[in-house]
C-alpha cells in the first residue's frame, strides 16, 4: 500500500466533500436571501411607535445628552421633544404632552395622555442632582390590574445603561402623587 498515494486521494476527496458543503450553503443562502427579500417591511404598529419614544428615545435623551435634554426642558424648550412625538408617533400624540418644571426640587416632569395600552406612560420624571450633575430617570407606566387591587401603573427607574428597574405597582392616576413619591425615593 503506498502511503503517499492514499493521503493525495483522502485529500482530494475532502476537497471534493468541502466543495459540494459549500455549494450547498451557499444554495441556500441564496435561497434564504430571495425568501427574505419578497417579505415586505411590516410598518411598526402604534403601541411600537409609543414604546420606542417613551422607552427608548426619553431615556436615552436623559442620560447620553450631556444634560442638553434636562436643560432645553428646564429652559421651556420642548420643541424638539414634541418635534420627535410628532414624527415617531404622531401629532394627536404630541399634541397631548406637556412638560412642567419643579425648580424646587431640580425635576422636570413630562406628561403623556392617559396610556391605552400597557406599558405607555402616564407620566416621565427627569432628576438632576446638583452635586454630581448626573439624571434620573422616573416613569408611571400602565399596568395590569390582575389581582384587583385598584392598580393603575409601576413606577420604574431607567439607568444610564439602558436598563429598568420596576419599584412596584401603584393606585393613583395624579402626576403630584408621582412627583411626590419620586422626590421621596430621591431623599432616601
Amino acid at each position: 500500500m503506498n502511503t503517499g498515494s492514499t493521503l493525495k486521494e483522502i485529500t482530494m476527496k475532502l476537497k471534493n466533500q468541502f466543495a459540494r458543503f459549500l455549494f450547498c450553503c451557499m444554495a441556500l443562502l441564496a435561497i434564504n436571501g430571495a425568501c427574505l427579500a419578497q417579505e415586505p417591511a411590516k410598518e411598526p404598529t402604534m403601541k411600537d411607535r409609543i414604546y420606542f419614544f417613551q422607552h427608548r428615545l426619553i431615556p436615552q435623551w436623559t442620560h447620553q445628552s450631556g444634560g442638553a435634554f434636562f436643560n432645553d426642558l428646564n429652559a421651556g424648550k420642548s420643541e424638539k421633544l414634541i418635534e420627535a412625538a410628532t414624527k415617531i408617533v404622531s401629532p394627536e400624540f404630541a399634541a397631548a404632552i406637556s412638560v412642567k418644571k419643579y425648580p424646587d426640587k431640580n425635576g422636570i416632569l413630562i406628561r403623556f395622555a392617559v396610556p391605552v395600552e400597557v406599558p405607555q406612560c402616564y407620566f416621565a420624571y427627569i432628576y438632576k442632582d446638583k452635586n454630581d450633575n448626573k439624571f434620573s430617570l422616573y416613569t408611571y407606566e400602565k399596568t395590569l390590574d390582575l389581582l384587583k387591587e385598584g392598580n393603575k401603573g409601576v413606577v420604574g427607574l431607567w439607568s444610564a445603561e439602558g436598563g429598568h428597574s420596576n419599584l412596584g405597582a401603584r393606585t393613583y392616576e395624579d402626576p403630584e402623587s408621582f412627583v411626590g413619591e419620586v422626590q421621596k425615593a430621591i431623599q432616601r
